[in-house]
């Protein structure tokens, strides 16, 4: 790799990291000690989780994991279990099974579907300030 001037060394630190490349093979790459690679990684902490986050974003794309997707399956797995359910004598064997794999199905769409905060920004000026964000902060449970 060619000579780097030290903002294109932290902007590859920045990628390297995201991708979740060691501190040790990052230093390597760019001719610099790991306890610079280290120190430089502290002060652009914000920038490397953004980077960490993209990255894991185009994970998702890639094997299509996206959060519509996964709560589509639950629904029809849900939906399918409920099915089975009303169509089963209770004199059958294991229908609490059914019931169990209901409730689970249930619990992981909620947790794809948690409470909606909105707030609304209030200046700060000492405890009066504080009651009004606590009289101005909604939460809707959808």
């Amino acid at each position: 790799m060619g000579k780097m001037n030290s903002r294109q060394k932290r902007r590859k630190l920045i990628e390297l990291r995201g991708q979740g490349v060691s501190y040790s093979k990052i230093a390597e790459e760019l001719g610099s000690s790991k306890t610079t690679v280290i120190r430089w990684s502290l002060e652009l902490d914000v920038h490397i989780r953004n980077a960490v986050n993209l990255e894991f974003e185009n994970l998702k794309d890639e094997y299509l994991i996206t959060r519509d997707h996964q709560v589509k399956v639950l629904a029809t797995q849900l939906n399918n279990v409920a099915e089975e359910l009303a169509n089963r004598n209770l004199g059958e064997v294991a229908p609490h099974r059914l019931v169990e794999m209901q409730s689970q199905i249930r619990k992981e769409l909620q947790e794809k579907f948690p409470k909606m905060e909105f707030f609304r920004k209030i200046p700060f000026g000492g405890d009066e300030a504080i009651k009004k964000i606590m009289d101005h902060t909604d939460t809707w449970e959808v």
